[in-house]
C-alpha cells in the first residue's frame, strides 16, 4: 500500500482485495476455514495518510 500514489488508488486496491476475500469466503473449500475478514477501507486509508506524512 505504501507505493500507492493517491488515496483513490489505495481505495481501489483495498476494494479489489476485499472483493477477492468475499469471493473466497463464499466459495466452499475443503480443508480448514480461511479466517479472512475484509479490510476496513477507512482504516487502511488513514494508515496510508499517516505513513505519507511522516
Amino acid at each position: 500500500m505504501q507505493r500507492a500514489a493517491s488515496e483513490s488508488e489505495v481505495r481501489r486496491i483495498v476494494a479489489d482485495i476485499n472483493d477477492r476475500i468475499r469471493e473466497a469466503i463464499r466459495t466452499p473449500l475443503s480443508g480448514p476455514p480461511l479466517n479472512l475478514v475484509p479490510f476496513d477501507v477507512e482504516h487502511v486509508v488513514q494508515e496510508w495518510r499517516a505513513q505519507r506524512s511522516s
